[in-house]
Parts: C-alpha cells; sequence; structure tokens
C-alpha cells in the first residue's frame, strides 16, 4: 500500500511536469506553504522563496505563451529537455529513495513519464496550433491546465488513488502517441509525394 502511495504521487507530478513543471512546481510550493496537506520532507522544498516565487513567474509566463500558437510551439520545443528533466526530480523528490539506485530507477520512471507526456502534448499542440482559427488552441490549453489542476491534486492529497488515475492516463498517453507517430508518418509520406 505504502508503495503504491509512493509510486502514485511520482507518477502524478512526472505526468504534470511534462505538462507544465512551473506549474508542478508552484503548485506544491502553495500546498507546502499552505500546509493543506502533509506532505513529505523532501517536497517541501518547493516553499522555498527560492524556488516558489521563480517558478510561479515562469509558470504565469508559460500559462500566457500556451495560448498562443505560435509562441505555445516554440515554448513545447525548448522545453523538449527540461520537462523530462523535471519530471524525473519530482520523481525522486515524491518517493525519496534510500539508495543511488533507487533514485536512478525512480529518475528514470519519472522522466520517461514527463517525456512521454510532454512529446504528446507538444505533438498534439502541433496539430491543434495549425488550425487557423484561434480557439481551438485556447480551449486545449485550458482543458491542460484542467487535467494538471486535478492530476496535481490527487497527487499530494489521494495518492493512492492517484496510482490508478496516473497509470489511465500513460495509458491514454502511449495510445496517443501512436496516433501522432502514425499521423506524423502519414504527413510525411504526403510530404515526399508532393514533392
Amino acid at each position: 500500500m505504502e508503495t503504491l502511495i509512493l509510486l502514485g504521487r511520482a507518477m502524478g507530478l512526472s505526468l504534470t511536469a511534462g505538462i507544465t513543471p512551473y506549474g508542478t512546481a508552484a503548485a506544491i510550493g502553495i500546498v507546502a506553504r499552505a500546509g493543506w496537506v502533509d506532505l513529505p520532507d523532501s517536497l517541501e522544498v518547493f516553499a522555498s522563496d527560492w524556488i516558489f516565487w521563480p517558478a510561479l513567474a515562469l509558470y504565469v509566463v508559460e500559462f500566457f505563451a500556451d495560448k498562443i500558437a505560435v509562441v505555445d510551439s516554440i515554448w513545447d520545443v525548448i522545453h523538449t529537455l527540461i520537462r523530462p528533466l523535471a519530471g524525473a526530480i519530482f520523481a525522486i523528490l515524491a518517493m525519496d529513495p534510500a539508495t543511488l539506485e533507487g533514485a536512478l530507477l525512480t529518475g528514470l520512471l519519472g522522466g520517461s513519464i514527463a517525456g512521454a507526456t510532454h512529446l504528446t502534448k507538444a505533438g498534439t499542440r502541433a496539430v491543434v496550433n495549425t488550425s487557423p482559427e484561434p480557439v481551438s488552441n485556447v480551449v486545449v490549453s485550458f482543458l491542460e491546465n484542467g487535467l494538471v489542476i486535478a492530476l496535481l491534486a490527487l497527487a499530494v492529497a489521494l495518492p493512492f488513488i492517484a496510482f490508478f488515475v496516473a497509470a489511465a492516463v500513460i495509458g491514454v498517453v502511449l495510445v496517443l502517441l501512436i496516433w501522432l507517430y502514425r499521423r506524423l508518418r502519414s504527413l510525411r509520406g504526403r510530404i515526399w509525394r508532393e514533392a
């Protein structure tokens, strides 16, 4: 049971880091500062002024950048390395493993989850960002924000349930990655035939 709780928190935070690492850090900082939930000591670091305020400022920038198609695409490219690395860090802090091997394994798990989530987000948004009207981009961005809030709430307050929800979301992410891969492969084939 304790392992599922730790995994649920780690997986939930890694998933949200794949969408918004700054929002994840700021939200954990808010929870830690307010004392709403008893967080592990390793996550209390996000309450520090040195982490909380820059994370919150970057989240505000990201929130608005995410609503503008071209800026969003550039932001996603820049964060291709940042989001998986953040996912690894969040997973390690959430699990707080006692050994170096445990930390490496946890980091690989968190980084892989955040990386898959990032690729799904960036790929889906690349498709949405090509639509000529701006409404779909904003709607998808707000849906992502809602998903992040829900996953974060579960990860910090109900990590046992978060484990099962995160596992389901990871399944959806993998299906979307396969769909995106096939769509890009089809598009590439069409481009080659027209060239």
